[in-house]
């Protein structure tokens, strides 16, 4: 999860630091920011395993992604800003 909110930090032109935070601080800070619901989202999203594991179709399947991982990241940040509306 690391190596994922780096890239989408790079990608934004952001630095980001990571600060570790005992589980219940963190849910409380994401509430505060977001709502109960989506911090608990947020939460089991960044402290879980990787949910987009790749290796199953690619082993069964065959399958390979078209782009690198930062690559596509990238991409989706630059959709994102051109068009996403605010509010």
């Amino acid at each position: 999860m690391h190596e994922f909110m780096q890239a989408w930090a790079a990608a934004a032109g952001v630095r980001v630091r990571i600060v570790r935070l005992p589980r219940t601080v963190a849910r409380w800070m994401l509430g505060i920011w977001t709502g109960r619901r989506l911090a608990r989202a947020a939460l089991a999203f960044m402290t879980g395993d990787d949910p987009y594991v790749t290796e199953l179709a690619e082993a069964e399947l065959g399958w390979r992604p078209s782009v690198e991982t930062r690559t596509g990241i990238a991409r989706t940040v630059r959709w994102l800003r051109r068009n996403e509306k605010p509010g």
